[in-house]
């Protein structure tokens, strides 16, 4: 489409880890976005990275933990990671959301070919 505007549909699913798909919607110098896809019983242990994080759950239920809070999100519920924060999650229902990174991490840059 262009240099500026493309489609989803030209864009393809990364297995993260057992369980976990990750499709990278945008890739930038300051700024990645991306959908996941998580089955149930997924346990994402206790970790922090540089990039802040924005989401938004669209399906399904997980329990997390971010800077020592818990809670419990479902479709329509945002989320904010700030950068360095521990946090993790556990995926009760199959779940996906849409999120945002900043600064991008290297491993969600879309592979070539």
């Amino acid at each position: 489409m262009g240099k500026y505007v493309w489609n989803e549909s030209s864009l393809s699913w990364q297995e993260r880890a057992p369980g976990a798909r990750a499709k990278t919607l945008g890739f930038h110098e300051k700024l990645a976005m991306i959908t996941m896809q998580l089955d149930a019983g997924v346990d994402v242990p206790l970790h922090t990275h540089e990039a802040e994080e924005l989401g938004l759950v669209t399906k399904g239920k997980s329990e997390v933990q971010i800077g020592g809070e818990n809670y419990v999100l479902g479709p329509g519920d945002y989320f904010f990671i700030p950068s360095n924060t521990l946090h993790a999650i556990r995926i009760v229902e199959d779940m996906e959301f849409i999120g945002a990174m900043s600064p991008p991490r290297p491993e969600y840059r879309p592979q070539e070919g």
